[in-house]
């Protein structure tokens, strides 16, 4: 009894896991579990499992909570499968604390009904796995918070009334299954009884069936065979309708127990031996083989018909060996496949670390590279610096000499007019010959203060010193004569109106007129001078 009621409970469960891929989900979410739930199915587990740990960095990376928790479901499927519960209810509380964790990134209101709908999902799948381990009242205890989270649980548009009363009502049959195990006969009739409370129509299959099913252990409980005989035929209708083979087998075997418990034996050892034949014939159906060898052990032991009794422990004593065969090579494969999981994990986990490393050290040698262009950069701006200072220096250090060149020759041309008027005053007091040759040497003065030699060195001395004045100048509209160019000049180096005046050997008047005509050449405006131009050509 305690076999078949685990196994309808186990069924309901991996449907309901399996139905999870229809909802609506993202598209990039919904090809991913897919594409793992294909793997489970063509029991590629180690892919399957390679798929939810890349699938899982993925959407970690992306922040998409949704997609992190389905693929933690597909773990939880994928442990369970390999029948490590303790390692499957681990995965499912990790996802509840997620869940948790995240609690300010749920916040639309489809997302808190999908949300809310997962965690009931998740509760019961902890109470499956509990079931499994033979922990029942832990069981009971996580079908109810799954219960009371589908019921508090807000409609959306992928989350409807009627899907979560059917989970509802799977949670039910869940925790029937559970308290029939222990033989709590009261709590399950109360289950049973929710279960038709929960929907004003008949209750869709497979849980119609499986109310039969309970019902049928309930009275069988209680000795009330013909009763229960008539729960499990009706069972028996609902599962060839639907023409669901596994479960019709299992209700057949029931029907044959409580055929013999009726007192019809001959019925009943003939629906054991036909439940035998399909049986026999699948290599995966050697747990319901071993049932109904057992049944039919014990009903010819009691006709004492030790030669058939024989026959049938014979074969059960086979089943057994190849069963418990199977179970310590599924252990040994479990272990070597929660191991290779581990190890997954772990490359995953280095290659990770790698690549972290990889681009740490990418962004250091970046950050060299920017560093060293940096200093690079500075030192040629330093050099440029120094340069610019130093051509500065020798600008100014030429202007200065030139200055100086000119302030001598200013003086020197004073101290020449100031000996040429004296001796042209005292003329007269010499006698004829000796002014001719006084007029001579003053003529030869009056020379020296006109030398075109010393503006040709002049000009050059300057164009030295400042090349792009010079070349400036030239570039004008207007052309200016070699007189205009040497007034330029003396501008520049910031002389007086006086100062040209001694230089050149022309009048203040003549100097100023001379700028004035300048200044209209160049279009000047009539508020700006001819000293702030030049000062900043």
């Amino acid at each position: 009894m305690k076999y078949l009621l685990m196994y309808c409970l186990l069924f309901f469960w991996s449907n309901l896991i399996f139905s999870q891929e229809k909802s609506e989900f993202d598209l990039s979410i919904k090809i991913s579990i897919k594409n793992i739930f294909d793997d489970i199915r063509n029991d590629s587990l180690t892919l399957a499992w390679k798929k939810t740990l890349i699938k899982h960095e993925e959407f970690s990376q992306k922040g998409n909570l949704k997609g992190i928790l389905e693929v933690m479901n597909c773990q939880g499927k994928i442990l369970s499968i390999t029948g490590n519960m303790t390692a499957t209810i681990e995965c499912y509380l990790k996802s509840l604390d997620l869940i948790e964790r995240s609690d300010s990134l749920i916040v639309s209101k489809d997302f808190i009904s999908w949300i809310q709908h997962y965690k009931g999902l998740v509760h019961a799948n902890i109470g499956n796995c509990y079931i499994e381990l033979l922990e029942y009242e832990k069981g009971i205890s996580y079908y109810n918070k799954a219960t009371l989270t589908f019921q508090n649980t807000p409609i959306s548009n992928s989350i409807t009334d009627s899907l979560i009363s059917m989970h509802v009502a799977t949670t039910y049959a869940s925790r029937a299954g559970a308290y029939m195990a222990i033989e709590k006969i009261d709590s399950v009739e109360s289950n049973i009884s929710m279960m038709y409370r929960i929907s004003d129509s008949s209750l869709v299959y497979p849980l119609n069936s499986f109310i039969c099913i309970t019902q049928s252990n309930i009275l069988l409980y209680k000795k009330e065979y013909k009763k229960a005989l008539d729960m499990i035929e009706t069972a028996i209708e609902l599962d060839s309708i639907n023409r669901d083979m596994v479960r019709l087998s299992h209700n057949k075997m029931q029907k044959a127990k409580l055929l013999y418990l009726n007192g019809d034996e001959k019925q009943s050892v003939a629906l054991f031996n036909e439940c035998l034949t399909q049986f026999q014939s699948n290599e995966i159906k050697l747990a319901p083989s071993r049932v109904c060898l057992s049944q039919l052990y014990d009903i010819y032991l009691a006709k004492k018909d030790s030669i058939t009794a024989l026959t049938y422990l014979i074969r059960l004593n086979e089943i057994n060996d190849t069963l418990n065969a199977i179970n310590n090579q599924t252990k040994i494969e479990s272990i070597f496949l929660v191991q290779e999981f581990r190890t997954l994990e772990l490359d995953l986990a280095r290659g990770k670390k790698e690549a972290r490393l990889k681009e740490d050290k990418n962004k250091l040698k970046s950050a060299l590279i920017g560093v060293s262009f940096i200093l690079i950069l500075l030192v040629i701006l330093f050099i440029g610096h120094q340069m610019r200072k130093r051509f500065k220096r020798k600008i100014a250090s030429g202007k200065k000499e030139i200055a100086y060149s000119s302030t001598q020759l200013v003086s020197k041309n004073e101290v020449i007019n100031s000996t040429i008027s004296k001796l042209e005053t005292h003329l007269s007091d010499f006698s004829e010959s000796d002014n001719v040759q006084l007029k001579s040497l003053l003529n030869d003065l009056k020379g020296e203060i006109k030398n075109e030699d010393f503006w040709d060195d002049f000009a050059i001395r300057f164009k030295d010193v400042d090349p792009g004045f010079h070349e400036k100048l030239i570039s004008l509209p207007n052309p200016l004569t070699k007189s205009e160019i040497r007034l330029c000049t003396f501008i520049k180096l910031n002389f007086s109106t006086k100062e040209i005046s001694n230089i050149t050997k022309q009048s203040v008047n003549s100097i100023n007129v001379a700028k004035y005509r300048l200044k209209s050449k160049l279009e000047l405006d009539k508020n700006q001078t001819i000293e702030s131009y030049f000062v900043n050509l």
